[in-house]
């Protein structure tokens, strides 16, 4: 669990820490939705998140004091190119009225946390992304966290934007 400043009536704006869990099905329409509004700018994602859900590869991990508040998405595999082992951050969001309280950090340090933990069993090379490139906010939140960006055109979101690679090395 990641540590965050507790709540307090004289400070406004704090929140409670961050409790991190593996999410379960029954959570499943709970990402669809939230995963779907946060996206929305990028592109149709209603049936994106479930397809990615159902996958064996992918696991996702929520941000859960009641109510949850966020959520982060990974899938392992074998890159097509480079026929390494990859850990691929799909996605990442915190609900709008926690944002800005340090709950993205919290939960992409747990993201991080994971993809390590399974590093040398799994002979993961890196932790990758796509970011759209128009979001500075989180290429900056990733560039901080030790995230490169990389030279691979990885296409456009289904608005248009286009998307960007970073990375993080696991060993």
């Amino acid at each position: 669990m990641v540590a965050l400043p507790r709540p307090s009536s004289s400070r406004p704006g704090l929140v409670a820490p961050a409790q991190i869990r593996r999410a379960h099905r029954l959570d499943h329409a709970w990402l669809g939705e939230v995963g779907t509004r946060a996206f929305a700018h990028l592109g149709d994602y209603h049936e994106v998140l479930p397809a990615w859900l159902a996958q064996a590869n992918v696991a996702a991990w929520i941000d859960d004091p009641t109510p949850r508040r966020g959520f982060t998405m990974i899938a392992f595999y074998r890159d097509d190119r480079s026929g390494a082992q990859v850990a691929d951050l799909l996605a990442i969001t915190v609900e709008p009225p926690w944002r800005g309280h340090g709950l993205g950090r919290a939960l992409l340090r747990h993201a991080i946390g994971v993809a390590r933990a399974a590093a040398s069993a799994a002979q993961l090379l890196e932790l990758r992304l796509c970011v759209a490139e128009d979001n500075l906010g989180a290429q900056a939140m990733y560039l901080r966290a030790g995230f490169q960006p990389v030279e691979q055109d990885v296409g456009r979101y289904a608005a248009g934007q286009r998307a960007l690679r970073m990375a993080l090395p696991l060993r």
